[in-house]
């Protein structure tokens, strides 16, 4: 300290005097250290936590020093470290639990399209909550924040075996198992090892960390304890619970559906011990009916007002054809006086009839069956026309869920990428336009992702018109797969196509028609009968006679009509030869189109199948793996953001147009079955 003390200071005048004449020099004890926050300062004291939670030992502490303390004026404890972290990590739990909770409900909502099947599924979540507080209470551990990320992919997990269990009753349904008992029976049954094995890969997959020891082990434990025991209850009950209810609520839905989704309201709130008023009283909604194409295009036949419209008219030519045998009238006249003298009067009782030669009957005959033929060949026309839009439609339907998963595929690629890029952006190793670049693309694809809902509801309401169905219509095949035509190329040929053979059809309704005309110029006959009678007195031999009514005479009459003036008959003759050839010339019109839009259809089916040839061998893999490199390859820095970005706009560009490219192959193998008649 002498040292100290003889240090020397400039003074004033520029002279130099040692530290001990201007100050008092001394050791004293003072703080090693002065931390300060906000210009105040603060001392720290830390400790560790061993077999108990931070949480009790702070309110233990809080107690005390409200007890036992008597801070000075502007003092004040604060608790900070792991405990802060604790406050923190529940808040965001709080919101974090009910939005997954909520995305879970929506998703199996999106997936069964029924809010009762929802809901069962969702019981799911109280029965594994049961197990993972179970658990945690068996192994003496208190609830962490390890443990509630461990709830939310509990709740995640606990679902997949209501999902498999229900779809399995769902398919069961539609193959015609009404019988609900053997229903849950059979579905049980089969689906019970996909359940067991949903269960057993997650609960073998996080026993290593529950059983852990070595650095970490707090985190981990919890986190896997919860999952584990969660999901042994979760698929106990699922087994037991579930098909009960599905076996009381579905019985419920045949009586009345009105009653049937509080209840199951009710159970939830029960198991989740959450006010659930809202939900409990929401109404009943009409679950979508899904449909194969085929079932469609079967629907679509017998409900669409074109085809209504058209078996109307078949119908109408089959009652004219009843009526080909078109006879004139019969004539019946009285005639009286023709001979009047002042004895004798007579009257004729006449009955005339007149007919065609029996070769128009004949020919009338055939014309009325060929326009009956007419008839059905315009509603086969109609039909090919339904059945290939029906197929459009559901194809377009097929386009659109394709698309959107696709685009959410992307999506969360890029939302991935956009997250890396703010962060690197906020630590300042990246510039703003990095930033803004992906944040543009994020917001781009959700724009798409907007579009791509109404093209899905687009679809959906066009697919229900061409069903004339009320209710709502879903896909029932949604994935998107090349279909190959039904037969070889070199088979195809033009014979079927409906317009072709309507068109010949009307050849021949033409070629009867003038069959008809010409019969006209045939004779016609005329058949008579008369009766005559004599009333009077009349010598007859020189012999007086009277004469009564009762007494008459027959005679019949035939006749031939010959059409010496056929001016107007022969003119609506050439009208009708006429009428052949504009017909004859439409046909081969038309033969001559068809075949080349079947031509140039046939090579743009060649070059799309050569096409996704290419996409299926080269490019998708590559798409695939240009992925999965340059997000390593990111990760790693060996490549910059923008040659990422480059690379993931190649590979979502080739699986787009992949799936384009699907959707134009698809309708071109639609357009060849139309015209070539192919159902």
């Amino acid at each position: 300290i002498s040292d100290v003390e003889n240090l020397f200071i400039n003074a004033p005048g520029n002279q130099q005097i040692p530290l001990r004449e201007v100050a008092n020099i001394s050791y004293e004890p003072g703080p090693v250290q002065i931390q300060r926050d906000n210009a105040r300062r603060r001392i720290t004291i830390g400790f560790n936590v061993r077999s108990r939670d931070v949480k009790s030992i702070v309110t233990d502490i809080q107690n005390i020093i409200a007890q036992r303390v008597s801070l000075p004026a502007g003092y004040y404890v604060t608790y900070g470290g792991q405990f802060q972290n604790l406050e923190e990590a529940n808040q965001r739990l709080s919101i974090a639990v009910p939005v997954a909770l909520f995305l879970i409900l929506v998703l199996l909502f999106f997936t069964f399209g029924s809010i009762t099947q929802t809901l069962l599924i969702f019981t799911a979540i109280p029965l594994s909550a049961i197990g993972g507080v179970f658990a945690l209470l068996v192994r003496g551990m208190p609830f962490s924040i390890s443990a509630g990320v461990g709830f939310i992919a509990l709740f995640g997990v606990a679902v997949l075996n209501g999902i498999v269990l229900l779809a399995e009753f769902n398919r069961l349904a539609d193959n015609g198992v009404t019988d609900i008992r053997e229903r849950i029976l059979l579905g049980t049954r089969v689906r019970l090892r996909p359940v067991l094995m949903t269960a057993m890969v997650a609960s073998l997959g996080f026993l290593p960390m529950a059983l852990s020891t070595t650095s970490g082990a707090e985190v981990q434990r919890p986190l896997a304890t919860v999952v584990i025991g969660g999901l042994i209850s979760a698929t106990l009950l699922t087994l037991v619970v579930l098909p009960v209810l599905y076996s009381y609520f579905t019985r419920e839905k045949n009586l009345g559906a009105t009653a049937a989704i509080p209840k199951v309201v009710a159970v939830l709130i029960v198991g989740l011990s959450l006010a659930t008023a809202n939900v409990a009283g929401a109404q009943p909604t009409v679950s979508p009916r899904r449909v194969t194409l085929q079932g469609a295009i079967d629907e679509a036949i017998r409900k669409n007002g074109a085809m209504r419209v058209a078996q109307y008219g078949v119908d109408v030519q089959r009652a004219l054809a009843r009526g080909t045998l078109s006879i004139p009238k019969t004539e019946l006249s009285v005639s009286r006086g023709q001979i009047n003298t002042p004895t004798v009067q007579d009257g004729v009782l006449s009955v005339s009839q007149r007919l065609d030669f029996p070769a128009v009957y004949l020919l009338q005959r055939r014309l009325a069956r060929e326009r009956v033929g007419s008839s059905q060949r315009t509603m086969e026309i109609e039909r090919n026309v339904l059945v290939s839009r029906v197929k459009s439609a559901y194809l377009k339907f097929q386009y659109a869920n394709g698309k959107r998963r696709m685009l959410q595929r992307i999506d969360s690629l890029f939302a991935n990428l956009d997250r890396s890029s703010r962060l690197r952006y906020e630590a300042g190793e990246s510039t703003r336009l990095e930033s803004v670049t992906s944040t543009t693309r994020s917001l781009q694809l959700k724009n798409l992702l907007e579009q791509n809902r109404a093209d899905i509801a687009i679809a959906q309401t066009q697919l229900q018109v061409l069903l004339n169905s009320p209710d709502v219509v879903m896909i029932a095949d949604t994935t998107l797969v090349p279909t190959d035509m039904l037969a070889s190329l070199d088979t195809i040929a033009l014979g079927s196509n409906p317009e072709l053979a309507f068109l010949r059809q009307s050849l021949r309704v033409s070629q009867r028609e003038t069959s008809v005309e010409t019969s006209k110029l045939l004779p016609e006959l005329l058949v008579a009968y008369s009766r005559q009678s004599f009333r009077g007195s009349q010598t007859i031999d020189g012999v007086p006679r009277q004469i009564s009514a009762g007494e008459r005479f027959s005679f019949y009459q035939l006749g031939v009509a010959l059409p010496l003036f056929s001016g107007s008959t022969r003119a609506r003759i050439a009208a009708a030869k006429v009428n052949e050839n504009i017909v004859r010339s439409q046909l081969e019109l038309s033969t001559s189109t068809l075949r080349g839009e079947l031509q140039m259809l046939i090579q743009q089916y060649m070059k799309l199948r050569n096409t996704l040839h290419y996409y299926q061998e080269q490019a998708l893999p590559q798409a695939a793996l240009i992925i999965s490199n340059s997000d390593a390859g990111f990760k790693s820095g060996d490549i910059s953001y923008m040659q990422h970005l480059q690379n993931l706009t190649l590979a979502s560009d080739i699986e787009g147009a992949y799936l384009d490219d699907v959707y134009r192959f698809n309708q071109s193998v639609i357009d060849i079955a139309t015209i070539l008649g192919i159902p």
